[in-house]
């Protein structure tokens, strides 16, 4: 590998991050570079930055990789100019954890359940990483695919079994947020109220109604962070009543 090629994707992946950095600075979030794992340094995002936010900060990085695409005609380096396309055309696939399929997750988890929706598309990311690997044998590409295909499966996998953990974390830090668009959930049984919750999405101001009775998320949240989890939506009911 040429130093300028390692150069070019370099800065290419400074820029990518960069992007994503101002933009949870537009939202009045912080963010750091860390390690994650096999994803290596990345930006890290506050769990409060959910639903829209989510959309935002994930378009941000490669929508940097765009824009710098104009400004290395002029530069005639062609090697930056390939490394920008490449990683901001990769991350856009609307594929978890990729920034493309993070902003899909954003815009679309108002209509269903966040946790059903990233187990889902998480479930895509892993068969599309498998098939990327089928690819790379049959037409006999480069070898150094494979792992690429090897890192996309693996941060999806270790994502999946964290979601979990992730749902709680994200709806506790957005308890009381501002600017939420409101999310209406209409169950047809008597759920406990941990199989209620993992129908919430972050991001969203998540609104049961029952038996004409509307029961703010927040609320119940914070019921089920304090351990009242097993309590079914009648006896909640019965306890909370918002006319509002």
């Amino acid at each position: 590998m040429s130093g300028r090629l390692l150069a070019a994707m370099l800065a290419a992946w400074l820029l990518h991050e960069l992007g994503h950095w101002l933009a949870l600075r537009s939202l009045g979030l912080g963010g750091r570079l860390h390690n994650r794992w096999l994803l290596g340094l990345a930006m890290e995002v506050p769990a409060a930055c959910q639903g829209w936010r989510e959309s935002w900060v994930a378009l941000a990085g490669p929508a940097a990789n765009l824009l710098a695409l104009l400004l290395t005609q002029c530069l005639a380096w062609q090697e930056l100019f390939a490394a920008n396309f490449v990683l901001a055309g990769f991350n856009l696939l609307p594929l978890l954890p990729l920034d493309g399929g993070r902003a899909l997750r954003g815009m679309l988890s108002g209509l269903c359940g966040w946790l059903g929706l990233s187990r889902f598309m998480l479930l895509w990311g892993k068969a599309a990483a498998l098939a990327f690997a089928g690819s790379v044998y049959y037409f006999g590409l480069q070898r150094w695919l494979l792992l690429l295909a090897l890192w996309l499966y693996l941060v999806a996998w270790r994502e999946e079994q964290s979601l979990p953990y992730l749902l709680g974390v994200r709806l506790a830090a957005g308890v009381g947020q501002n600017a939420r668009p409101r999310r209406r959930l209409r169950p047809r049984r008597d759920l406990p109220l941990y199989q209620l919750v993992e129908g919430f999405s972050p991001g969203w101001r998540n609104l049961v109604i029952w038996r004409g009775r509307r029961l703010d998320g927040d609320r119940l949240v914070e019921e089920w962070l304090a351990g009242g989890g097993a309590q079914r939506l009648s006896e909640l009911a019965g306890r909370y009543n918002y006319a509002k």
